[in-house]
């Protein structure tokens, strides 16, 4: 058995340089939050766009729009622009022809036209010429996300290559084209299709649409298929020309650099983004329920019974965030002492899930239920669930339980910030909902300043008597699924060539970096516990947040039921703790125990903070050693 760990001080952790993000305005108005981190030599880079979904609803340009950045630009991913931008003219007003066609022969004959236009203008692509660069230049994880409220590209990048990257991400924004688009088309087309065969995603879709409404947050973020079938080449070109402008952009860089070094590439690459201000739109403010308001939807699954309760949730910066969420934690939280996760423990319900989530000018907060089979209705189940809420109303919980969950969300925000990636991503979410780091790492204060009082006022505000009561019916909705149109595939013929831009990269210097490895001498001590068991221990230098790794080398390859065993653990107390008392204990520490079975182990994750690092580990080894069966828990695995 492997164990390994993982500690710091909380003096250490509060004078990290790594929780250090400064901001930086350059020329044009670009946003820049730098992160420098040494930690590991890489860097994650990240551009935010603050428009999304539900700034062009139902239209699906947003996405559509995310796919066509990886296309290159009139410098990258071409042998010959002006000649290829001709057919790329024509292929753009045979799409607004195409938009505004209902015949179909006619809009058979112009898809023929714009597939031959395609096939010509693909004389001039090197495809993924973009990508390729990307990775040549010492990246990787390309990749890139559109939600309602913004559009995120980001990838990892080794240090030495900061030049470059900057030089080429840029450069992505001041010229976008949006070449091969019929094979962006088609994998769009895909896309739809497999959310349509989804089980549950016909159904989200009309949930979203009643909940949302009239918000555009009411609209798919992929879009609507009558719009998918006639998109529009000169309103991408809009949306980009209006929002990826410098005000409304923010560049994100975590990791391996020295600021003051970078801070000069950054604005003579970042400043040629086009100045501007994007559009700004009123908030659609989103009605209150009436009353119980009934809905039904078809799920095509037979005898399990599905109910939701939809209230009104709040927005991101809202004052009743931080108290919102320790209300929900009250219902489900990670060590299962919650209301609603006893529910379950005692099999006085099959399944139920509460969920809070703010989007920038909503939010959701909604309790998922599945009764028992068979024996128990919708109204039985509901009944359970109103009580255990009611409770949380009505301040029926120990100040233990209050303060213990307030220490699982501070946990939960240091251990956010542990490393690059999980620390770059929170930035890009801040700058998307208009927030500043300070914001983030004040958060913990505001958590510490709640009072039981009000929790139970937030539970009362939000859990109101108006909320939406969904209920499912077996059947299922039509599919509405895109036919791609027959086109003859387009083969670009230059897949190995490079453009001038390319070779021009190629002269630019590339900074010297040493390449630094992991001692196992002086970065990690080894500790041999006994013949069977070896202990790895390494410092936490940016948190006072613990976690230690048991980790058995047998896995479900060799002892399938392990699978069974990761579950079963999550509901057992010992012979001296029940399954709550257990629990209610790791949580007053701020600690949290979960099992993992995998192919070729079986892993034991404990994590929680560094003074009580003693106390856990202590209550930790007594569950293992003194862990009970439950003969009902095990018939719930088993039949899960």
């Amino acid at each position: 058995m492997m164990l390994f760990a993982n500690t710091t001080n909380l003096l250490a952790a509060q004078n990290s340089k790594a929780l250090e993000v400064k901001e930086y305005k350059l020329e044009n108005g670009l946003t820049v939050w730098l992160n420098e981190d040494h930690s590991q030599p890489k860097v994650f880079g990240a551009v935010v766009v603050k428009a999304g979904a539900k700034d062009c609803p139902d239209t699906g340009i947003a996405h559509y729009f995310e796919h066509m950045m990886f296309k290159g630009t009139d410098k990258i991913g071409t042998i010959d622009y002006e000649a290829e931008k001709i057919l790329l003219d024509s292929i753009s007003a045979k799409y607004d022809e195409l938009a505004v066609t209902e015949d179909e022969e006619v809009r058979t004959r112009i898809q023929q036209e714009i597939n031959e236009l395609s096939i010509q203008s693909s004389d001039y692509v090197i495809p993924n010429e973009f990508n390729r660069l990307i990775s040549k230049y010492g990246g990787s994880g390309l990749n890139a996300a559109t939600s309602y409220d913004a559009t995120i590209y980001f990838n990892t990048f080794s240090p030495q290559y900061m030049t470059q990257w900057a030089e080429i991400n840029s450069e992505r924004l001041l010229n976008p084209v949006f070449r091969l688009f019929q094979s962006e088309l088609e994998t769009v087309y895909e896309e739809k299709n497999m959310y349509g065969d989804f089980i549950g995603g016909p159904v989200m879709d009309r949930l979203l649409a009643r909940y949302f409404a009239p918000h555009p947050y009411a609209y798919p973020i992929i879009g609507s298929t009558k719009n998918l079938k006639n998109p529009r080449l000169t309103e991408m070109r809009k949306f980009f020309e209006e929002y990826y402008v410098a005000s409304n952009m923010a560049l994100v860089l975590s990791g391996d650099f020295d600021t003051e070094a970078v801070l000069p590439i950054l604005e003579r690459t970042f400043s040629r983004i086009r100045p501007g201000e994007a559009p700004r739109k009123d908030i659609v403010t989103l009605p209150p329920f009436k009353g119980k308001e009934k809905m039904k939807v078809k799920f095509p699954v037979p005898l399990v019974k599905v109910m939701g309760l939809g209230f009104r949730g709040v927005p991101a910066n809202h004052e009743d965030q931080a108290a919102l969420a320790i209300a929900v934690n009250m219902l489900n939280n990670a060590n299962g002492t919650g209301f609603l996760d006893k529910l379950m423990v005692d099999r006085k319900i099959m399944a139920c899930m509460a969920m809070n989530e703010s989007m920038n000018e909503a939010g959701i907060l909604a309790v998922a239920v599945v009764p028992k089979l068979m024996l128990q209705t919708y109204s039985g189940a509901e009944k359970l669930v109103w009580r255990e809420i009611n409770r949380i109303k009505e301040g029926d919980f120990t100040d233990e339980v209050f303060n213990s969950l307030k220490q699982e969300q501070r946990r939960q925000y240091a251990s956010s910030l542990e490393n690059i990636d999980s620390r770059a991503r929170i930035m890009m979410s801040l700058y998307s909902q208009g927030k500043s780091w300070e914001d983030y790492l004040q958060e913990v204060t505001k958590i510490d300043a709640l009072t039981k009082e009000d929790i139970m006022q937030v539970a009362r505000k939000y859990f109101s008597e108006n909320y939406l009561c969904v209920t499912k019916k077996t059947g299922k909705y039509p599919k509405d699924n895109l036919m791609k149109p027959d086109f003859t595939p387009v083969v670009p013929k230059n897949s190995e060539a490079s453009s001038e831009y390319a070779k021009q990269l190629e002269q630019m210097p590339t900074q010297t970096v040493e390449p630094r490895f992991i001692d196992f001498e002086k970065d990690v001590q080894i500790t041999k516990l006994n013949p069977l068991a070896t202990l790895y221990t390494t410092t936490n230098p940016v948190t006072d947040i613990f976690s230690l790794n048991l980790i058995y080398q047998v896995g479900t390859l060799e002892q399938p039921q392990l699978s069974y065993l990761a579950n079963y653990l999550q509901f057992l107390g010992t012979d001296s703790l029940s399954f709550q008392d257990f629990r209610t204990r790791l949580q007053v520490l701020g600690s949290t125990m979960s099992f993992e079975a995998n192919d070729k182990q079986f892993v034991i994750r404990i994590t929680g903070f560094d003074n009580h690092f003693k106390e856990t580990v202590l209550l930790a080894g007594d569950f293992i050693t003194h862990v009970k069966a439950d003969d009902k828990q095990i018939r719930q695995v088993v039949n899960d």
